[in-house]
C-alpha cells in the first residue's frame, strides 16, 4: 500500500537526482506488476493443491493423498508446512482448516496416536 508519506518521499528523492527506476523509490514496473500477478495465480493454485493433496489424518505424503492412498509422513509434511508459511509470508492466503488438520496430525505424530513416534 502506497501512503502519502511514501509518495512525497519519492518526490524529494527524485528532486535529489533519483531516477524513477532506482531501487530505493520502490516504484515498480509494469512488467514487475504482471510477474507479480503471474507468480500470485501460481501460489494460489499450489495452496489450493498442498490442501487437496492433505491426507485424512492432516499430514502430507511424497505424492497427493488420493494418490498415495492417505500415506503421510513427518519430513514431507513439514517441507508442505514450511511453503504454506512462506506462501502466507507473501501475502497469499492459507485456509485455516488446513494449519488446523496438520496441527492435528502433528499433535497424534508427538503423542503416538498415529502409532509411532519420532
Amino acid at each position: 500500500m502506497v501512503t502519502g508519506i511514501d509518495i512525497v518521499r519519492s518526490q524529494i528523492e527524485i528532486a535529489r537526482g533519483c531516477l524513477l527506476g532506482d531501487p530505493e523509490l520502490r516504484i515498480h514496473s509494469q512488467e514487475d506488476i504482471e510477474r507479480r500477478e503471474e507468480l500470485t495465480g501460481v501460489l494460489n493454485r499450489a495452496v489450493k493443491f498442498s490442501g487437496q493433496a492433505q491426507t485424512k489424518s492432516g499430514g502430507w505424503g511424497y505424492i497427493s493423498a488420493a494418490d498415495g492412498n492417505n500415506f503421510d509422513e513427518g519430513s514431507t509434511t513439514i517441507t508442505q508446512v514450511q511453503g504454506l508459511r512462506g506462501c502466507r509470508n507473501a501475502g497469499i492466503p492459507v485456509p485455516k482448516e488446513i494449519i488446523d488438520n496438520q496441527a492435528k496430525w502433528e499433535f497424534a505424530e508427538i503423542t503416538g496416536k498415529q502409532g509411532s513416534l519420532f
